[in-house]
Formats: C-alpha cells, sequence, structure tokens
C-alpha cells in the first residue's frame, strides 16, 4: 500500500525501496503515518511532496471516519429490512469478509459501529468475549452482527449460525439484546432473524 501511494507522489520511479525505507527507519505502517513532515522529509528519496501526502492521511481518514459516526447515529433499528439497507451500503465493495458489530442504546439508536476483524474471501473468524467486551465498553443494550459473504451465496454456514448462538447466549447473560445477524452479499442481503435463526 505504501509503495502504490509513493508511486502517485514520486511519478516514473520504481517505490518499492522507498517504501522499505520508510518501514525500516519507523518500524511499522502505522509509526510511518504519523510521522511528521520533517522526519519523512529526511529519509532519503522522500522529497517535501510525498512527505506532506504520506502526513495527510492520518487526518484525511479521521475527518471520514467522523462524518461516518455522524451519519450513524441517526440510524435506528425499526426492522430487519432497513437494517439490511444500511449494512449494505457499509460493507459494499469488500472483497475479504469482514465482522462488523453494530450497538445500539435502550431507544434502539445506533451509538456505536465497530468493524472488529478482517478474515479471507471465504471466511472471517471472530470470539464472542472480544463482541461482548466491545458491547459493554459501549454502554450497549442491544447488537446487530454483520459479515458479507463476498461470492455472493447468502446460505448461513453452519458456523455463521453456531457463532450467532454461542454470542447470544453469552450476551442473553449481561441483558444485551441480539438484535439481528445481517448477511450482505454482492447485490443483497439477509438477516438471521427474518429467516428464524433468531427469536
Amino acid at each position: 500500500m505504501l509503495e502504490l501511494l509513493l508511486s502517485y507522489a514520486i511519478p516514473r520511479r520504481d517505490t518499492n525501496d522507498l517504501a522499505h525505507s520508510l518501514l525500516k527507519e519507523f518500524k511499522s505502517l502505522k509509526a510511518v503515518l504519523e510521522a511528521p513532515v520533517e522526519r519523512l522529509s529526511r529519509v532519503d528519496g522522500i522529497g517535501e511532496s510525498a512527505a506532506i501526502l504520506i502526513n495527510m492521511l492520518l487526518p484525511l481518514w479521521k475527518i471520514y471516519e467522523g462524518a461516518s459516526l455522524k451519519a450513524a447515529s441517526s440510524e435506528t433499528y425499526t426492522s430487519p429490512q432497513k437494517m439490511m439497507a444500511y449494512c449494505m451500503k457499509r460493507l459494499t465493495g469488500e472483497r475479504d469478509e469482514v465482522f462488523m458489530l453494530l450497538s445500539f442504546d435502550t431507544r434502539l439508536h445506533l451509538i456505536a459501529e465497530d468493524r472488529l476483524e478482517r478474515g479471507t474471501p471465504d471466511q472471517v473468524n471472530i470470539l464472542p468475549r472480544k463482541v461482548l467486551t466491545t458491547l459493554i465498553n459501549r454502554g450497549a443494550t442491544g447488537a446487530v452482527l454483520v459479515h458479507n459473504h463476498p461470492s455472493g451465496n447468502l446460505t448461513p454456514s453452519k458456523a455463521d449460525l453456531d457463532v450467532t448462538e454461542r454470542i447470544r447466549r453469552v450476551l442473553e447473560t449481561v441483558d444485551i439484546r441480539l438484535l439481528d445477524h445481517i448477511i450482505t452479499g454482492v447485490q443483497n442481503s439477509i438477516s438471521l432473524r427474518n429467516e428464524g435463526y433468531i427469536r
């Protein structure tokens, strides 16, 4: 990713070595993105333009994330159909399976959206305790589980149904209601509540 980014700032040059130089200097991609322009510019081959481009990424992401959360805060859980439409928009274009958790308050207003895990094109694993911890930290009383099937086949697997039931039971012990588990595909989505798997 870093190599591709640099190719826009430094055209007509192989940027593979530059990307490795940055990672060697700063030890991680996170540290590269957090580095000030002055330090980035000191890396051999990284000019001011490339340094500024790299430095802008985190602020831009924070603006995007803030706008996304603001838009999400107006959502309420009123029906599986409405939630399916919302989830389709959130996971459209993902090539790997992503597990997302939507947290709701007592009035069923969406208070947080967390992408907890990213897997492969045909599976994603999630630990029930991670779901529980996230919901407790959010102060949630209701939850919607969401994941996508990039293949477009919306049939829930045995693993999908098993993890849904395990999470439901864990949440029940702390009075958090599992409202739904939405599976999105390429063009459609299904609700496990509508399908009768969640009661």
